[in-house]
């Protein structure tokens, strides 16, 4: 495998073949759409001429779909041949946005590894300003201050508390590492056994 573990090529291997069915499955949506529409040319009579029809393939394909904006709702999978290829496209157009979501995510996986594993984008040094530091959290803090709000649950551990402890942990939790300020070192601790608890 190189300089790759086995895991990371197994991810590869899988999320090239999600990628893949993810392309079938659009494609096949497509021409399904397509099939069995005649494209005519509009006449020059026509006050808003059409020049492929495309007008005409959308006003059939809504009447047909029930103004349904999914390609695969439009077609019935009863009027298919029985052949196993056209059972598993329409399994493929019925799961399209499954698939769409896995390629999504296959994209974005594929995007960090790029970034963080590659040396396509170097590595930056990491900027320790204090000044700066303090600076921006006294402009998240002020900028919370306006967006503050009363909850509606008055338990001393709400969800709606732990959710704004957990944010705030976050953004310290980043701006540590991002500007290396170890002065807070202690801090970062006692937040994150807080998360954690």
């Amino acid at each position: 495998y190189g300089k790759h573990s086995q895991l990371q090529v197994a991810a590869a291997i899988a999320c090239s073949l999600i990628l893949a069915t993810w392309a079938l499955a659009e494609a096949g949506g497509y021409f399904r759409r397509h099939r069995g529409h005649s494209y005519e040319l509009a006449t020059t009579e026509d006050p808003d001429p059409v020049i492929f029809g495309a007008k005409i393939a959308n006003s059939e394909l809504e009447s047909q779909a029930g103004h349904s904006t999914n390609v695969c709702e439009a077609t019935k999978v009863e009027e298919l041949s029985p052949s196993l290829s056209e059972r598993a496209q329409a399994w493929l157009c019925q799961n399209i946005a499954a698939w769409r979501a896995g390629a999504e995510l296959c994209v974005l996986l594929g995007l960090l590894y790029v970034c963080d594993r590659t040396s396509l984008l170097p590595d930056g040094p990491k900027m320790r300003d204090p000044r700066q530091f303090w600076t921006l959290w006294a402009l998240i803090v002020v900028a919370a201050c306006f967006t503050a709000r009363k909850g509606d649950d008055k338990a001393p551990l709400s969800r709606d508390q732990t959710d704004e402890w957990k944010g705030w942990m976050q953004i310290m939790f980043l701006m540590y590492h991002y500007f290396e300020e170890k002065e807070v070192y202690n801090a970062i601790r006692v937040y994150i056994a807080a998360y954690v608890w």
